[in-house]
């Protein structure tokens, strides 16, 4: 596997990670090993940046890695709760709204969370991805810009990046 040494960012937060939670190594560490170089220089950028965010914020590292692991715990759980009972812990939309979406703690955690595992998850990574390909592919055509459900602001911050000045942006979200 790849060194992560030149990676200093993103191998402090996978390597806390990998204190916590054991479980998740493995899964990562198979996840990483595939990746090219541009993948460990985005995911660098990214942590930059991302530690950037935190620091400004006041949040410290240490819980957006247990909002990550309580993320990953929690999609574990409903998996399970949705393999036996057939359904979703959520039953409904509203009861999502008021346990989930209205809950800032909730959300705030959800966000952090969800930030890292845009690297760390293989679907994620695709999906990233995949807009920055298309943003680039289609971007002499696009005159506005909307994102629907832009959470913790990576593709909309990237969508920017590749579009420019000039253009309008526009993100709704359901919670604050």
């Amino acid at each position: 596997m790849k060194t992560l040494e030149p990676y200093k960012n993103f191998n402090n937060i996978i390597q806390i990670i990998f204190e916590k939670s054991p479980l998740q190594k493995k899964k990562i560490l198979s996840f990483i090993s595939k990746q090219n170089n541009e993948y460990f220089v985005q995911a660098e950028n990214f942590s930059k940046n991302y530690a950037a965010y935190l620091k400004k914020q006041n949040i410290p590292l240490q819980y957006a890695i247990n909002s990550y692991l309580k993320m990953c715990n929690n999609m574990v759980a409903s998996q399970i709760f949705f393999f036996k009972e057939k359904k979703y812990p959520n039953k409904n939309a509203q009861l999502a709204l008021e346990k989930v979406y209205s809950n800032e703690e909730e959300m705030k955690q959800y966000m952090i969370g969800l930030a890292i595992s845009q690297f760390l998850w293989s679907t994620h990574y695709e999906m990233y991805l995949f807009l920055l390909q298309n943003i680039w592919k289609y971007r002499t055509s696009i005159k506005k810009y909307l994102e629907i459900g832009p959470g913790h602001g990576l593709f909309l911050t990237e969508a920017i990046k590749i579009l420019g000045n000039g253009l309008y942006f526009s993100a709704v979200y359901i919670s604050k």
